[in-house]
Order: structure tokens, then C-alpha cells, then sequence
């Protein structure tokens, strides 16, 4: 049995914070995938501000999210 572990990191829609996942998948059972850990990091207020006003049409949005 030939075991692979992936990690997936992704902030939803919400903003309110990063998830990061670790699967394993039995590479000879592809159905076989299983969550071994979970962890949620919620970002700091000054940051989900920020990121939150990119959302919106304004004056100079592309050069704040090349910052």
C-alpha cells in the first residue's frame, strides 16, 4: 500500500481567516482519502480590513494589492 499526503491551504470567501487541511490517499484505493489534520488561523483585524476593501471599485485598488 503506497500512502500520499497533500496539504491544502485556502481563505473562503468570508476572509475571516486561513484553513489548512492534511489528507492522506492510498494510492492503490483512490477513494480512500482521509483527513488527518485541520487547523483554522484567523486573520488579524488590521489585515481582514484590508483585505475586505479590495472588494470593493476605488481609486488605486490594484496598486494596494500589488502592496
Amino acid at each position: 500500500m503506497t500512502t500520499e499526503h497533500y496539504i491544502g491551504l485556502m481563505s473562503g470567501t468570508s476572509m475571516d481567516g486561513i484553513d489548512g487541511v492534511l489528507v492522506s490517499l492510498d494510492v492503490d484505493a483512490p477513494a480512500s482519502l482521509s483527513v488527518q489534520c485541520h487547523v483554522h488561523h484567523p486573520f488579524d483585524p488590521a489585515l481582514a480590513g484590508e483585505l475586505l476593501a479590495l472588494n470593493s471599485a476605488q481609486p488605486g485598488e490594484l496598486h494596494r494589492t500589488a502592496l
